[in-house]
């Protein structure tokens, strides 16, 4: 009786790592962008649906409601959020990088407003600003990197760029990628 021999071959130890060498690289390179690329849409989300929400409630209450209240107290009375601080929202535990009031809201942003940017315009201006921090209290939490000033005119001049009774961006600060995201954020 013959025995056949079946002989079977596999990959070396050295075609192995060769392959697992060519795969790492190929996932140091793809990883980041595509973790970038979702943290941009994330972001993009995010900021929309906080301005659409500030929109809302500046037409309904300012546009329609013809409110002269400062714009702080219109937004944080008006605005469906998980937590409100109306004085301080380090102390009463919104946002522990600003002490404006502000509020946390449902998608995961905060909020800080602030009445009287001095800085923007002039007799007759009526400019106040809100900062949205996409992320929350996670970091860095610097405007540019991961907050967006908001800039609301609440008076029936042009004050600096922005339009009468409109809110606007200001993109002047941070880096090149997100002046470019949040331009593309308030063209669409």
């Amino acid at each position: 009786m013959t025995r056949s021999k079946h002989l079977t071959q596999g990959f070396t130890l050295a075609e192995l790592l060769v392959s697992l060498l060519i795969l790492g690289e190929i996932a140091t390179f793809t990883i980041p962008k595509i973790l970038s690329s979702q943290q941009n849409g994330m972001k993009k989300v995010i900021l929309k649906e906080t301005v659409a929400t500030l929109e809302q409630i500046k037409y309904k209450e300012i546009d329609i409601g013809g409110s002269t209240a400062s714009s702080t107290n219109v937004f944080l009375d008006n605005i469906n959020a998980v937590k409100v601080c109306k004085t301080n929202s380090q102390t009463e535990g919104c946002y522990s990088y600003d002490t404006y009031p502000g509020a946390l809201l449902h998608n995961g942003a905060v909020i800080a407003s602030f009445d009287g940017w001095t800085a923007w315009g002039g007799p007759g201006c009526e400019v106040d600003g809100i900062i949205i921090d996409w992320n929350g209290n996670t970091g860095p939490n610097t405007v540019g990197d991961d907050k967006l000033a908001i800039i609301i005119n609440r008076s029936a001049y042009t004050c600096y760029d922005v339009l009468p009774r409109r809110i606007s961006a200001s993109l002047n600060w941070g880096n090149l990628a997100n002046q470019a995201l949040w331009e593309s954020l308030w063209k669409s």
